[in-house]
C-alpha cells in the first residue's frame, strides 16, 4: 500500500532552520529546510471560484512588524483545501516550511517599503505547517503531491504505438470486382464452364 501524500495530525513536523520574516528571501541558502514562526493577522477565506486561501502572517512581536515583518502566503488547489479545513484563524500561530515554496513580487510592498516583504509565497503541490492556538497545537499539516521520481521517468520515457489501420471492406470488394470484370478472368470463367461464348469469334 502506497503512502498518502497528504497527512493531519499533532505530531510535530522535522526540526528546521527558523528564519525571521524579514530575512526571507528566495537566495536563502538551503531554503528547502528553512521555516518561519509568525502569527496570522488576516485571513482570505477559501474560494472556490479559483480554489485559493490567504493568510497574512507577522511576527508575533508586535515591534518587529515595522520593518518587512509581515507577509502574505497563498495557498492553491488542494494545499488550499486542506489548509482551510484546519480551521486556522486571526491570533493563531503557525510554524511554516520554505520547502515547496513559490515566490512573487510583491509590487505593493515595493512601492511602499518597509511596509512588508517584497515577496508574497505561494505554495501548490507541497506544504508543511503546524497550527498553535493558545499554546496547544491544532493540527500539523504535511503535503506532498509531487510526482515521485519513478513517476517521472515514466512520463519521460512513454511511448505512442501507432496502430495500423485495418483496410476497409469496401477497398476489399473493390479489388474483387475488378478482378471479376477483367478480360482474363471472364475468359477462363468461360472455358471452365464450358460456355457457348467461347468461339472462333471470341474477341478474347
Amino acid at each position: 500500500m502506497e503512502p498518502s501524500d497528504s497527512s493531519q495530525s499533532h505530531e510535530v513536523p522535522a526540526q528546521s532552520s527558523p528564519v525571521p520574516i524579514a530575512q526571507l528571501s528566495p537566495t536563502l541558502d538551503d531554503v528547502s529546510r528553512r521555516s518561519f514562526h509568525a502569527v496570522v493577522t488576516l485571513v482570505w477565506p477559501f474560494s472556490n471560484s479559483n480554489r485559493a486561501f490567504s493568510l497574512l502572517l507577522a511576527e508575533p512581536d508586535f515591534r518587529l512588524r515595522r520593518h518587512n515583518g509581515q507577509v502574505k502566503v497563498t495557498f492553491h488547489g488542494f494545499c488550499a483545501e486542506e489548509v482551510a479545513r484546519t480551521k486556522v484563524g486571526i491570533g493563531d500561530e503557525v510554524t511554516l516550511w520554505l520547502d515547496g515554496a513559490r515566490w512573487t513580487d510583491n509590487e505593493e510592498a515595493k512601492a511602499t517599503p518597509g511596509r512588508g516583504l517584497p515577496w508574497d509565497l505561494h505554495f501548490e503541490k507541497r506544504v508543511k505547517l503546524k497550527v498553535t492556538r493558545s499554546s496547544e497545537c491544532l493540527a500539523t499539516l504535511e503535503i506532498n503531491r509531487s510526482p515521485s521520481p519513478r513517476a517521472k521517468e515514466a512520463i519521460a520515457f512513454e511511448t505512442v504505438i501507432p496502430v495500423t489501420g485495418i483496410p476497409r471492406a469496401e477497398d476489399h470488394t473493390g479489388e474483387l470486382r475488378d478482378q471479376w470484370e477483367s478480360p482474363a478472368f471472364l475468359r477462363s470463367a468461360r472455358v471452365s464452364l464450358g460456355s457457348p461464348l467461347d468461339s472462333a469469334f471470341d474477341p478474347f
